[in-house]
């Protein structure tokens, strides 16, 4: 995954103007990494959608899961998936959680225990 990382503080992120979106309620963003652009995206869509309810962060690349904590098994996942996938959570934790509005649910979708445990 080839992307410009965040780095610094959140005021190192860029700010989009003009576009309102007051009718989005529900936004999943499959693929989510720890790129800026991906950072500054989400963090539009929080400051721009007065209507958002939920908000869905997946790492995963495809919108078929791979795995659950209660599946059987699991489709393999590669290190690098799994090092990227726990990057992107600590950036949601870093420059993301602390700019959701009570009024929005965050789900941050991770790799289930047995993925992040043996990687193919």
């Amino acid at each position: 995954m080839d992307h410009v990382p965040v780095s610094g503080g959140p005021s190192c992120l860029r700010q989009m103007t003009g576009h309102r979106h007051n009718n989005l309620k529900d936004v999943s963003i499959l693929g989510f990494c720890s790129a800026k652009s991906m950072v500054e995206l989400t963090c539009h869509i929080l400051e721009n959608a007065p209507s958002l309810e939920r908000l869905v962060l997946d790492p995963s690349a495809s919108d078929v899961r791979r795995c659950s904590d209660e599946s059987v098994s699991c489709l393999p996942i590669s290190r690098r998936m799994v090092m990227e996938a726990r990057r992107a959570v600590s950036t949601v934790e870093n420059y993301i959680v602390g700019r959701v509005p009570s009024t929005v649910e965050l789900t941050i979708v991770e790799p289930c225990t047995r993925c992040r445990g043996a990687v193919a």
